[in-house]
């Protein structure tokens, strides 16, 4: 997590499977999106509020299994539920990642 030049790290675990690996979530502050980045949706979660979605999520990094595809839709599926709706199966990293 990057925030006010200082950098934070979410809590890891290698919960599950043997082949998972101990994952992360970073936070960062975007001022402008990128070029090459697809704008999603808008929330009315407070920045508290997605930081307890994250501290809530297994971070056991597994492809296929719960990869940053899964992280990505399953986020925007509680930020942005309308958004979810219309990007149907597979989500939204289907359609952006």
């Amino acid at each position: 997590f990057y925030r006010g030049g200082r950098e934070f790290l979410s809590r890891s675990s290698a919960r599950g499977s043997a082949a998972a690996t101990a994952g992360e979530i970073r936070e960062g502050r975007l001022d402008e999106l990128p070029e090459g980045l697809h704008f999603v949706g808008r929330t009315h979660l407070s920045l508290d509020d997605i930081r307890s979605f994250n501290g809530s999520r297994d971070t056991a990094y597994s492809l296929h299994g719960n990869d940053c595809r899964h992280y990505l839709n399953d986020l925007c599926a509680h930020a942005c539920p309308e958004v979810q709706r219309t990007h149907g199966r597979g989500g939204v990293a289907s359609r952006v990642a």
